[in-house]
């Protein structure tokens, strides 16, 4: 990708409300020892160290959880991937950094919004962790009814483009989550976790890969063309993808790598699931 449709792209990001690489830190999750994260190699091989904060990245409608340590501690996330080997491994590490089986509780209407385009269970109680990584590959199909101007849903939801409908190009990510993080019972966490290079699979349901969202507004009656900060947008998910549509790990580092620890309920809530709008670290 040239730097030009990197900046193209990053902006494009920005204004259509995914989620944003390089915005919205809240540095005053940061503590005085935070480092910078580090990286060396090339798509045949290489690694990337990274520190995970609490609410790192928020996009729309996201609930960030209290976590243990009054919310100091943060998680080092290390990844190695050799092309040859067909191996991304995962490491993931942190003192008092989780409890295990949370629990987080929503209210309607203050902070749990019942959404068609992202069902999700409204509580989690004995809760699980997912780590997501999340990279925007480009632009997804958005179709608005072209009477009622609300929104249809996209590429992934139809076969072929409704009729008459309104098409617009949005920025949307991909997300492609390990399997559950092994919590000991103090909250510390020493998880690994391997991909295989040639296409990321769901390390929970193997059978499938990743699924496509992004934040949107759900009618055009509240979107303002020019100035996104006029635009009502809400979460928007895709059906997740079966295993033959994985990308490998290539795209992903292309396009720029975003992680994200969500809380899942004990049961998938629908099938094949995506996440909760419940995050951690990021």
């Amino acid at each position: 990708m040239t730097k030009q449709r990197r900046r193209v792209l990053a902006a494009a990001v920005v204004a259509a409300g995914a989620i944003p690489i390089g915005y919205g830190v809240l540095e005053a999750t940061r503590p005085p020892s935070f480092e910078p994260s580090t990286s060396d190699g090339d798509l045949e091989r290489g690694r990337i160290h990274t520190e995970l904060y609490r609410g790192a990245s928020v996009p729309d409608e996201v609930v960030v959880m209290a976590l243990p340590n009054d919310c100091k501690s943060h998680l080092d996330l290390d990844i190695k991937w050799d092309k040859k080997k067909n191996k991304v491994e995962v490491h993931l590490k942190g003192k008092r950094a989780l409890d295990p089986n949370p629990v987080q509780l929503r209210t309607e209407g203050v902070d749990y919004f019942p959404n068609a385009f992202w069902p999700e269970a409204k509580d989690v109680v004995n809760g699980r962790y997912l780590l997501w990584i999340i990279t925007v590959p480009g632009l997804t199909s958005f179709y608005y009814d072209h009477l009622t101007l609300e929104l249809l849903g996209t590429e992934y939801d139809f076969e072929t483009p409704p009729e008459d409908a309104i098409e617009i190009r949005i920025p949307a990510f991909v997300a492609v989550p390990t399997d559950f993080i092994d919590v000991k019972p103090n909250g510390d966490v020493d998880f690994r976790h391997t991909f295989e290079y040639d296409g990321l699979v769901r390390g929970d349901l193997p059978q499938y890969s990743h699924f496509v969202a992004s934040f949107v507004p759900q009618t055009l009656c509240k979107a303002h063309p020019y100035d996104y900060t006029q635009t009502s947008s809400r979460p928007y998910a895709s059906p997740t993808l079966p295993a033959s549509a994985a990308l490998p790990f290539s795209e992903y580092l292309e396009n720029g790598l975003i992680f994200d620890i969500t809380v899942e309920p004990p049961e998938y809530h629908t099938f094949p699931p995506i996440s909760t709008n419940v995050v951690t670290y990021s």
